[in-house]
């Protein structure tokens, strides 16, 4: 993968509440189609030369319970809450996580890849 692909790919909001962290509140997550699946970011990066931003951890959403609805601010409705261990990168039944191969020389993952709605 070139870096030029990365800066180009499109990024999507998708709306999901964890369990063990602010339950109940809905928030806005990045979701990109990566490995001919759809992800969520858990945590991404920012090329402090072009501001880009990279994904780093990704959860798989393609598998979950999940509506594809294409509302102005968000394209999916995540059905079910997500363990806020699984974002930060445990493992659990049900969830496939994975690393997205940044290649960029970055230091610390932006916050911010999910935020409140």
């Amino acid at each position: 993968m070139h870096n030029s692909e990365i800066f180009e790919m499109e990024f999507f909001k998708t709306v999901i509440t964890f369990s063990g962290f602010d339950e109940g509140f809905l928030q806005r997550c990045d979701t990109i189609w990566y490995k001919d699946a759809w992800w969520l970011v858990a945590t991404a990066f920012e090329d402090p030369a072009t501001g880009h931003k990279i994904p780093d951890r990704l959860v798989r959403l393609t598998g979950l319970r999940y509506q594809e609805v294409n509302e102005r601010e968000y394209r999916f409705l995540l059905g079910t809450a997500i363990p806020i261990s699984v974002f930060e990168g445990q493992m659990s039944e049900g969830y496939v996580i994975e690393y997205y191969p940044a290649l960029a020389d970055i230091q610390e993952p932006t916050p911010g890849a999910v935020s409140r709605h």
